[in-house]
């Protein structure tokens, strides 16, 4: 289903795409959780996003953690990054880390940005 999913997505057909990731995570299947996510936050609704990716982080997905992050990031909610970006952090995987440092520096907040990859490793 997600591999449907994908190429209905490369092909622009974002109804079909939207329903085959719907079917996947609704299947059990965590990736297809954020990636529908996505396409609702790429659509502009950021609200059903967070819905989807609140689920799929919460059962240890770093990818929605970090959309999560961002969104709470654009919105000024320091709670949301506060309840994420730890949660980020520990479970010491490179690319998440990093890509929370890259979130941080992005939205001008440079201490965090410095902090994240140092964080990476010390437990």
């Amino acid at each position: 289903m997600g591999n449907l999913a994908v190429r209905l997505q490369v092909k622009g057909d974002r109804d079909g795409a939207l329903h085959w990731w719907g079917r996947a995570w609704a299947a059990g299947n965590v990736v297809a959780g954020f990636n529908l996510g996505m396409l609702h936050a790429v659509a502009g609704d950021a609200n059903r996003a967070q819905v989807i990716w609140e689920k799929t982080a919460a059962l240890g997905d770093p990818d929605a953690m970090l959309g999560l992050v961002k969104q709470a990031l654009e919105r000024g909610d320091a709670a949301g990054v506060e309840r994420w970006a730890p949660m980020i952090v520990a479970q010491d995987e490179a690319f998440p880390i990093t890509a929370l440092g890259l979130a941080f520096w992005d939205c001008g907040d440079l201490a965090r940005h410095a902090r994240a990859p140092a964080r990476r490793g010390a437990g």
